[in-house]
Formats: structure tokens, C-alpha cells, sequence
């Protein structure tokens, strides 16, 4: 029986302007990729593994295994019916065989859903779903979902970003064969961040979470069942409206239905919380409930969310929903200037300039708001505050030039981290 391979779906995330990380699935391969992030050319590097047939001699002894229940004949039948070729495309049936596969501990049928929920091409997207699956095919030795895994942690798209859990599972990825420097580049840019404390700690988790594998099995790490229902276009059954947001950093946040972004925001993903809590302030989709949004948004905040911490600033400032408190005000909005949020950067130079939620210092602001006409947003306070400052104390101007350098580059980095 003839392999055929089929067209690959990249996701990308960087460490920093200079270094991608790139998670790929294809069918009938397993691949995942580091990059150069302004190389054009294509990969630099790629690890494959799993595939290779089971010792049918036809496409009818497949389909005859399959139908009798064998997990390996149904992972392998169910990857053919996702696409036109060796066997007329069924998308629903291939969908409902890899699922059979996986819960009779099938580790490359786990893996393949994991990438069918990442990709969001045939299935609806659910980044947290996805992790999981990948996560059991780890547990079934399955080398690339380890890095995959580790992608997830190092990037927060579908569970909290953490540093320390991503090069643990970095670490076991390259124990289990992977091709690539991955773990290497993660500890480079932690210590540029001089962030020292998550290479200790992954080191520390990598043995841990080993055992942790050890103890458990393929069907033990799966997810509870859920229905994986074709998307629009492969099955006849029209999938519920998607969710679009767009976020105060001017994001654009989709989730393929309002129960998956639910589930996002369960899951503690950064992007899940703060699209949930902008849905429960504005009423749409959700009742409208001012405390349970706080309540999101203060997650989100917590997990990393720039978009989170805008929303309760603004909240905060205006007090119209919740009491005003400019101190909490000014907390988020340095945490959502520092994310890359315009507004954000150009009130936090305000709130320097005015002493709002915090002391008066005028240094701090122009490198504030030489950082916001950066990005392209200026109202004429820079120039004031660079005047004040000339005939107050000159020697002020350059180090906030400096500040402001230094800050752009950590602004673009975040926003990279981001996708944006």
C-alpha cells in the first residue's frame, strides 16, 4: 500500500525575535521543527517518526481489519479516509476509527487527534483538548509529542505558559530520540532573560515527570470522550458560529464555537480568560456579570494576559463597574504596557507624568512615551515632557532614551511570544 503525504500546518512561536519554534502535523508522518525565525528558505532541521504499516497487503485487508476492531488497522484506515486518495475521503468515519484507535491505547492515533485539535482543519480547534492527547501519546513513547508538549508550555497556547515544565518535557524529548537543540535554545534564552530559576526547575521536573509517564498509560491520559465532530465543509452537519474577539492589544482571538473558548478559560489559558472576561463585561454571547468578569480577568491577568490586564485597568480607572483604584490601575496597566498594549503604554507615560497610582517621575515618563510614539502613538505629550525635563534636569533625557531602547525590545519580544 502506496504512502501518500499530505500538505503540513505550521504553528509558530518565538523565545525571541531570533529564534521559532514550529509544531507540525502530517498525515502519516509525525514532524515538528526548530527554525530560524527570519529564515525564508524553510526548516533548518526536521525529525520524523512513527508511520510504516502494519503487514497489510491491500487496502481491503485494512478496511477488513479495521472493521473488525484492530487499533492499529483503525488508526491506520482512519488517517486514509481524512483526505481523498487511497480511499474516498470520510471525514466523520476517520474521525470516530483514530478516536477507537486511541482508546485501545493507540499512541500515534492520540497523537494524530492532538494534531487534528491544534490544527483546527477538520476538527475544531481546541488548543487544551489538544495537549492532552498529546500528552497520552508521550505516555506512549511517541517522541514528537513530547516536544509538542513542550511547545505548548513554552508558548501558553493550550495550558499556562511555563518555562520550567516546557524544558522538562524538552529534556525527555531529546532522552526519546528527537533531532534538534530545543532544550538548549530554551535555556539560552532564559539565561539573556537571566531567568535562571525555570532551567533549574526543569531540570528538577524532567526525571520527576518521567516517572510520572511511567506510572500511567496511554488510556489513563486521554481526556474524558467528547464527541469529534467534523467542521463545516467535511461533514453535513454545520458546526456551531465561531467566537471572534478583538482584544485591546488589537488581537484578533477565534475559538471555533463559545463551549471551546469555555474550555480554554477552564483550562487557565491565558487568551481563554481574557476573551471569557471581555464576554461577561459586555454581555455578549454570556450574561453580562461585572464580578464574574473581574474574576476572569484577574486569572487571565495572572496567566500572562497583557489583553486581561487593559480590561482591569480600564475598569479600575473608571470605576463605573467596579470601584476605582488607581493604584490596582496602574499595576495592570504597567503589566499590559510591558505586553504590548498601545493604550497601555502611552497611559502608563500619563501616569507617571500625573503621579496616578503612583509616584511623579517625569524620567519615567518620557521613556514611556518615547516607547508609545514607537508604536505610533503620540498626542503631543513627549514633547513637553522632554521640555520639562531639559530645564529641570537635562541629564534625565538620555537615560530615559536608554530605558525606553531597552523596553521596546522586551515589548517586541512579548509580542512576538504572542504571534502578533
Amino acid at each position: 500500500m502506496k504512502t501518500v503525504v499530505h500538505r503540513a500546518a505550521r504553528w509558530r512561536q518565538t523565545f525571541t525575535a531570533a529564534l521559532g519554534l514550529v509544531l507540525v502535523g502530517t498525515l502519516g508522518t509525525r514532524v515538528c521543527e526548530v527554525v530560524a525565525a527570519e529564515a525564508t528558505s524553510g526548516p533548518v532541521l526536521i525529525s520524523r517518526t512513527g508511520g510504516g504499516g502494519a503487514g497489510w497487503s491491500n487496502l481491503a485487508e485494512l478496511k477488513s481489519a479495521a472493521e473488525k476492531g484492530n487499533p492499529r488497522a483503525c488508526a491506520e484506515y482512519g488517517e486514509l479516509l481524512l483526505h481523498d486518495g487511497d480511499a474516498p475521503k470520510d471525514v466523520p468515519r476517520a474521525l470516530q476509527l483514530l478516536e477507537q484507535a486511541a482508546r485501545a491505547a493507540q499512541a500515534q492515533a492520540a497523537f494524530r487527534i492532538g494534531m487534528l485539535l491544534e490544527e483546527g482543519e477538520v476538527i475544531a480547534q481546541d488548543r487544551a483538548r489538544a495537549v492532552a492527547y498529546l500528552r497520552a501519546a508521550a505516555v506512549g513513547g511517541v517522541a514528537e509529542a513530547f516536544r509538542n508538549v513542550g511547545v505548548a508550555y513554552s508558548t501558553g497556547r493550550g495550558v499556562k505558559l511555563d518555562y520550567a515544565e516546557a524544558l522538562a518535557w524538552f529534556i525527555l524529548a531529546e532522552k526519546h530520540g528527537t533531532a534538534g537543540t530545543v532544550a538548549a535554545d530554551l535555556r539560552t534564552f532564559l539565561t539573556k532573560q537571566r531567568r535562571i530559576d525555570p532551567i533549574a526547575a526543569g531540570e528538577r521536573r524532567a526525571p520527576e515527570l518521567e516517572r510520572e509517564l511511567a506510572q500511567t498509560d496511554v488510556v489513563k491520559a486521554l481526556p474524558s470522550p467528547a464527541p469529534l465532530a467534523a467542521t463545516a465543509g467535511d461533514s453535513a452537519n454545520s458546526a456551531e458560529p465561531p467566537v471572534k474577539i478583538v482584544a485591546p492589544s488589537g488581537r484578533v482571538l477565534t475559538w471555533s464555537n463559545l463551549a471551546v473558548l469555555q474550555r480554554a478559560a477552564e483550562q487557565g489559558t491565558a487568551d481563554g480568560l481574557a476573551a471569557l472576561g471581555q464576554l461577561q463585561l459586555e454581555g455578549k454571547l454570556v450574561p453580562e456579570d461585572s464580578r464574574a468578569a473581574v474574576a476572569t480577568l484577574e486569572r487571565g491577568a495572572k496567566a500572562g494576559s497583557a489583553d486581561a490586564a487593559q480590561l482591569l485597568a480600564d475598569l479600575y480607572t473608571k470605576g463605573t463597574k467596579i470601584g476605582r483604584d488607581p493604584a490596582k490601575a496602574f499595576s495592570y496597566t504597567l503589566q499590559a504596557a510591558r505586553g504590548g498594549v498601545r493604550t497601555a503604554i502611552f497611559n502608563l507615560g500619563a501616569c507617571y507624568a500625573n503621579g496616578t497610582g503612583t509616584k511623579t517621575n517625569y524620567t519615567e515618563s518620557l521613556a514611556w512615551l518615547i516607547v508609545a510614539k514607537h508604536y505610533n502613538l503620540d498626542s503631543g505629550s513627549l514633547g513637553r515632557i522632554r521640555d520639562y525635563l531639559a530645564k529641570a534636569d537635562a541629564k534625565q533625557i538620555p537615560l530615559a532614551e536608554r530605558r525606553a531602547a531597552e523596553r521596546i525590545k522586551e515589548i517586541d519580544a512579548a509580542r512576538a511570544k504572542q504571534g502578533d
